[in-house]
């Protein structure tokens, strides 16, 4: 019986210690997870300079202070420099987060220290801009130092916190500058402080002296007024005159009020007739001289429409005026020349010669066109300077046309002098005559 006792007693403490060791079990895997379910790592880097003093594998992170993962290691972050050595320049902290918190390239992490006690966290008080992505699993984030609880009811945050040197540094510089600008213009200021002391001790002499001669001219003042006395009496005198003389004079225009309103209305009349008649007359010459100015802007576009139409014509009266002046020119040389054929009838020799002298005659008539057409021609060009190509379209036309006629003449009169005149010398016991000018070049 009583090793049945001792067994029971044994298998009931070995049945205790198991359930003990299990429960112990369940509770560290338990504390590990934390209830977190299904996670995701990431790497925390925090600068030598802020430190992260406190965290542990198992220090929480948090997310706006509640619970969503956990440190998973604590190891120091190094780099390779130039001389092939390693250097330590951070600290990397490994932490798990739940699968469902999606982070961003730009989240905020911070450590977060308590005034009192050892409990460091992280912090994850941003996520970031959903703009630039989701952050990919086991990408490393930039960590910085939380401000204490205290500071951040206060409004700072961390970059603030990071700033708070840089603030420091600024306000020694500051007051640094103040002070030598200080110790530079303390000489000048009390300068200055002298100039201004002398100034008000010249001020306070100057206005003794001032109501000193004050004192003096309101004495003076007395005395005028007394010698003024006398005078002011005649002014009333004076006064007491001019009353009276108004009143006469208001007695005068009183007598005479009707003749001087007859007088005002006479000048109203007078002024409204003048301006009645006079604006009449003016409006009329005005109307006038308006009529006289659109006649003679009428007859201006009837003498340009005229000359327009009448322009072809009158060019060919000019033409005409000129050949006519050419040959009475000719005639009067011919009988300057020779004034006896005026009274004697010519041989047939002479005849022949006359032909001769009317090829020659036509020869010239003909380089003469030639030569006004070219100065018509040149005279278009000059106009062409002052006015647009394309509104002398049609008198370039009209000269290049009258160019190719007169050309075509100088020709054809050409050929027929050259012939008469090789004919006549190829005659036996013809003399031979000079050659007549042509009056231009070809």
């Amino acid at each position: 019986m009583a090793r049945v006792v001792a067994r029971n007693n044994v298998l009931a403490g070995s049945f205790l210690l198991v359930a003990l060791a299990m429960a112990v079990g369940v509770s560290f895997a338990l504390g590990g997870r934390g209830g977190l379910g299904e996670t995701k790592p990431y790497t925390v880097r925090f600068k030598l300079r802020s430190g992260a003093s406190g965290l542990k594998p198992g220090s929480d992170v948090r997310l706006g202070g509640q619970l969503v993962g956990k440190v998973t290691s604590v190891a120091f972050a190094r780099e390779a420099t130039q001389g092939g050595n390693e250097e330590v320049v951070g600290i990397d902290i490994g932490v798990k987060v739940r699968k469902d918190i999606e982070l961003y390239p730009d989240a905020g992490v911070t450590l977060e220290q308590p005034l009192l006690g050892s409990l460091t966290t992280i912090n994850i008080w941003s996520i970031g801009d959903p703009r630039l992505g989701l952050l990919k699993p086991g990408t490393m984030i930039a960590g910085g130092l939380a401000p204490p609880g205290i500071i951040s009811q206060l409004g700072l945050n961390a970059e603030d916190i990071q700033s708070i040197p840089k603030i420091l540094s600024d306000a020694r510089a500051i007051v640094e500058t103040w002070r030598k600008t200080s110790d530079e213009a303390a000489p000048k200021v009390s300068q200055t402080v002298d100039t201004i002391q002398g100034s008000v001790d010249k001020v306070g002499k100057r206005v003794d002296s001032y109501l000193a001669s004050g004192d003096r001219v309101a004495a003076s003042a007395e005395q005028f007024a007394g010698r003024l006395s006398p005078w002011m009496d005649q002014a009333d005198d004076a006064v007491a005159g001019a009353k009276t003389f108004v009143g006469k004079l208001e007695a005068v225009v009183d007598e005479n009020r009707e003749p001087i309103r007859l007088a005002v209305d006479n000048a109203n009349a007078l002024v409204m007739s003048l301006r009645q008649d006079s604006l009449a007359r003016l409006n009329a010459s005005l109307d006038s001289a308006k009529s006289s100015m659109e006649q003679v802007n009428a007859l201006a576009a009837d003498a340009r429409g005229l000359v327009g139409e009448e322009g072809p014509n009158i060019q060919k009266l000019l033409a005409n005026a000129r050949l006519a002046s050419d040959q009475l020119k000719l005639t009067m040389t011919e009988i300057r020349a020779q004034p006896w054929r005026l009274f004697q009838r010519p041989s047939t020799k002479e005849l022949e010669r006359e032909l001769l002298y009317d090829s020659a005659r036509a020869y010239v008539w003909a380089a003469s066109d030639l030569r006004a057409t070219a100065d018509a021609i040149g005279a278009l060009d000059a106009r062409s300077q002052r006015a647009p190509l394309s509104d002398l379209k049609e008198d370039l036309s009209a000269l290049q046309a009258k160019l190719n006629e007169a050309f075509a003449r100088f020709q054809k009169t050409e050929q027929d002098f050259l012939g008469r005149l090789i004919k006549q010398q190829d005659e036996p016991g013809v003399e031979q005559q000079p050659t007549p000018a042509a009056g231009g070049k070809k």
